[in-house]
């Protein structure tokens, strides 16, 4: 795909907050967001597919096992090719996995089963309050710390601050008027997405539903 298009459709796109919490709705319509991404060429337009079919999956309140989770991920991951599609979901499905050992460690269980290059490492570093891994992921320690409190939307807001400064530098790093600046937008919606759909309830029902995913039985401990 020529370069043109890309400056038509980024053009095109509203911009985005600033930062995500500011935000009290997306400044596009998914409708219209699908509209725009017309423009795209067809190959172009399955690796977006991909990527948002990931980014909803993620959201979604579905039940899974984590055979579920390793699999999705080691089939996105082998059928798309786009690196920068890879950065993406490796960032999103790393968080998963570090949350999910926070969560299991403090139930008393061993490391999660899960996807990734983090797991040897959280293996190794079980004992440590951040699993060594505070230099570069700054939030596990807040997020070890709330999940003490059961505040989900507190840990919540927490974890999309982390994607988003993750998606602020990338931002730096790439054309503005790219492919990849198209993703990254995608990303950066998605974000802003759960924000302002956030709701105390569906917040609670979320926390309970990632407790029981990454900590089987164990998660009725949670139960009221």
């Amino acid at each position: 795909m020529s370069r043109s298009p890309y400056y038509t459709l980024i053009g095109s796109l509203p911009a985005l907050s600033m930062r995500f919490d500011e935000a009290e709705r997306v400044p596009i319509s998914r409708v219209r967001l699908d509209e725009l991404l017309k423009m795209l060429d067809d190959q172009d337009r399955e690796v977006v597919r991909r990527l948002s079919d990931f980014l909803a999956w993620d959201r979604q309140t579905l039940d899974r096992t984590d055979q579920d989770v390793c699999r999705h991920y080691n089939l996105l991951m082998a059928e798309t090719s786009n690196p920068f599609v890879h950065r993406i979901i490796e960032l999103v499905m790393n968080q998963r996995t570090v949350v999910a050992a926070l969560r299991r460690r403090r139930l008393g269980q061993g490391p999660p089963p899960g996807v990734g290059p983090w797991l040897k490492h959280i293996e190794q570093h079980w004992k440590q309050p951040d699993f060594r891994l505070a230099s570069r992921m700054p939030w596990v320690t807040q997020v070890a710390e709330l999940l003490t409190s059961d505040t989900p939307l507190a840990i919540e807001q927490v974890l999309l601050n982390a994607n988003w400064k993750v998606a602020s530098r990338l931002a730096r790093e790439i054309d503005a008027f790219s492919f990849e600046a198209v993703l990254l937008y995608l990303l950066r919606w998605e974000i802003v997405y759960r924000w302002v759909s956030r709701d105390a309830q569906v917040g609670q029902e979320r926390f309970q539903e990632l407790v029981a995913q990454s900590m089987g039985s164990y998660a009725t401990l949670y139960e009221d």
